[in-house]
């Protein structure tokens, strides 16, 4: 029996939302390694006579030691990762079995071997995004590769 106690607010978030915070949360924890993946040195002209290069040390500490060339790998995992969680909010194993009735790991070759740009991720419709699927699968069936299969 409950007496006089309260339930905390609970929120709801979308997929989206959540696949937000995730990857805010995860730049957040590898902040420093995806800033030394793009860091560059900056020249300035502060008393407009004289030069003063800021960050020279460190960029060069960066580049002789291997960890900017590291970092820079280690960045494009990070954006493969959050990309390929991104699309699986839309095209997923789940949607592609039952739009071509394929087993989940025939579902998984599917999506791996047929790529969808981010720009038509972003903007289709789930009508369009099903035709798109429909459309790979009949090439994918057929063993030819299809012309669109970035879009």
């Amino acid at each position: 029996m409950l007496s006089g106690g309260s339930l905390k607010e609970v929120k709801v978030r979308t997929p989206r939302e959540r696949w937000a915070a995730d990857s805010a949360r995860s730049r957040l924890l590898f902040r420093k390694q995806l800033s030394d993946a793009v860091f560059k040195p900056e020249i300035k002209n502060p008393l407009k006579y004289g030069l003063r290069l800021d960050g020279g040390i460190t960029w060069l500490a960066l580049k002789l030691s291997g960890k900017q060339k590291k970092y820079q790998t280690f960045k494009a995992a990070i954006e493969a990762h959050e990309q390929e969680q991104l699309f699986a909010i839309r095209y997923n194993a789940p949607l592609v079995t039952r739009l071509t009735g394929l087993p989940d790991s025939a579902a998984y070759a599917f999506i791996r071997q047929n790529p969808m740009s981010r720009g038509f991720f972003e903007t289709a419709t789930e009508l369009e995004l099903m035709q798109w699927i429909r459309d790979r699968y009949r090439a994918w069936q057929s063993g030819r590769p299809d012309s669109g299969s970035g879009h």
